[in-house]
């Protein structure tokens, strides 16, 4: 009876192992593509504190494309010095890019961010910018803060 109890346990603690692992390396084994569009599928759906996680492990691991996602989400959960961060490195990245419409809303993000840390003539700089390229939300906070 001992001999087959110790054989149940020992069956029982590989399965919960085996279940550990599977749960600690599901990520690593899914690749960074999954959980980017993980992340911004949790964007698009307004779930910003899961989109963070999400995005945050994919720029910590060098994924570009979610710096302009992570920095917009730091700017909605009211973190600007983060999101300040990725949309400095995601402005960075476009520099060579002639793709306006994300450049208007990084730009506009980056206005916006510093407009929350009371840095008002950074927030003027980009808010131009933005409103240059187009952007009426830009032109409309360049007006509402008197930055014109």
């Amino acid at each position: 009876m001992k001999g087959t109890f110790k054989i149940f346990i020992g069956i029982i603690v590989f399965i919960a192992a085996g279940s550990l692992l599977y749960v600690i390396g599901k990520d690593a084994l899914r690749g960074n593509d999954a959980i980017f569009k993980d992340g911004v599928t949790y964007y698009n759906n307004k779930q910003f504190e899961a989109a963070e996680q999400s995005l945050q492990s994919e720029a910590d691991r060098g994924n570009k494309k979610a710096y302009p996602y992570l920095g917009h989400t730091k700017l909605i959960l009211n973190k600007p010095e983060e999101a300040e961060k990725y949309l400095l490195l995601t402005l960075e990245d476009l520099k060579d890019n002639s793709n306006v419409p994300v450049k208007q809303n990084v730009l506009f993000n980056l206005g916006s961010t510093y407009l929350n840390l009371k840095e008002d003539n950074k927030a003027k700089t980009y808010l131009q910018e933005a409103a240059k390229l187009g952007n009426q939300e830009a032109e409309e906070l360049l007006i509402k803060y008197n930055l014109n």
